[in-house]
């Protein structure tokens, strides 16, 4: 099992997030931002996405070792 990442970028018009491992990109989903939205409405499309994401690869929690994030 190797550890895996999860990155996420949270810019005013994107957000994209991604998971990641020392060399490659394994999976990632750009998602609207909708600024008018809150923070907090903006994080749980960032949880649903992240989510999404490990289902889709067939990973475990137990891999990630992260998170990293950009502004």
């Amino acid at each position: 099992m190797k550890p895996v990442y999860v990155g996420v970028d949270l810019g005013g018009t994107r957000i994209k997030c991604g998971l990641l491992s020392a060399q490659d990109i394994l999976a990632h989903r750009v998602i609207e931002a909708h600024s008018e939205r809150s923070l907090l409405e903006a994080l749980e499309s960032v949880h649903a996405t992240i989510v999404e994401l490990i289902q889709a690869a067939g990973l475990s929690l137990d891999e990630f070792r992260g998170i990293g994030w950009g502004f």
